[in-house]
């Protein structure tokens, strides 16, 4: 409102005045005289007009705002079906579900070699392995059998994690300044970048929906043109989707799979 009494309409006056006097002064005159005509006590029909020329601009930016909030919700909505579709599939070689990014960990066969599993461990496999066979999707908040658990039992614990000292937080653990789904975001990426590789980050799309009351995050994973392995310590270790699962090749048939995949 302000704009359009100090600026829209003074300028809209003093063009106005310019004209009829056909340019005989400047502008910068005409805009003052335009001032002093506006806020004279002695004119006040022409600081109600400057006053409508406000609520012009008023109804003018809301009209915009409303547009801008219906163009959200719609693209809310129209993101919140092509989810559910996606979900409703159910697991594939395209499609994994996992309940939550914060899960105890699981014991292995250490006699097999195998590491117990870390949380973000859990993540990190399945996006390489998306990866490195024809991309896909994650929905992270979801059981195998595809219902729904949201993200509040995660959010609950990082955030009593976040308040723990940066020596004893674990690397996926965000500030407890940021909120819920942004802080989960960075989390996500964290793990990208350090078990994966920082150049991953670009090949993976993270949102969020509200479905059933319930937050769900979904991330979308491009193919990458090159391998992309996990690292685990000192070891490199190669995944790849298949089928409903996400199956670690050993050392020759990652070279068979990047062969026929060069081909």
């Amino acid at each position: 409102m302000a704009v359009g009494i100090l600026v829209v309409y003074p300028v809209v006056l003093s063009v106005y005045s310019e004209t009829l006097n056909n340019n005989q002064s400047s502008w910068l005159v005409g805009l003052s005289n335009a001032y002093n005509t506006i806020f004279s006590s002695q004119n006040r029909q022409q600081l109600l007009i400057g006053i409508l020329f406000g609520l012009l601009g008023v109804a003018f930016i809301m009209k915009i705002m409303v547009g801008k909030k219906k163009f959200q919700s719609l693209s809310a909505i129209q993101a919140n079906i092509k989810m559910n579709q996606l979900i409703r599939r159910g697991e594939n070689s395209y499609i994994a579900f996992q309940p939550g990014l914060w899960q105890p960990p699981l014991r292995r066969d250490m006699k097999q070699g195998k590491l117990n599993e870390i949380p973000e461990l859990i993540i990190a496999r399945i996006i390489a392995g998306l990866m490195n066979t024809h991309g896909g999707h994650l929905f992270i908040g979801i059981n195998k059998r595809g219902k729904f658990l949201g993200l509040e039992e995660d959010y609950q614990i990082l955030r009593k994690l976040s308040r723990q000292s940066l020596d004893q937080r674990p690397m996926w653990v965000w500030s407890d300044r940021a909120s819920n789904r942004e802080g989960f975001r960075q989390g996500i990426l964290q793990v990208v970048a350090k078990l994966l590789d920082a150049d991953c980050c670009t090949l993976v799309k993270i949102d969020f929906c509200n479905i059933q009351g319930k937050d769900i995050c979904h991330i979308q994973v491009k193919q990458s043109g090159l391998p992309v392995y996990v690292h685990i310590g000192e070891r490199a270790h190669f995944f790849i989707r298949s089928g409903k699962a996400t199956r670690e090749l050993d050392v020759r048939e990652v070279l068979d799979y990047i062969e026929n995949l060069l081909e």
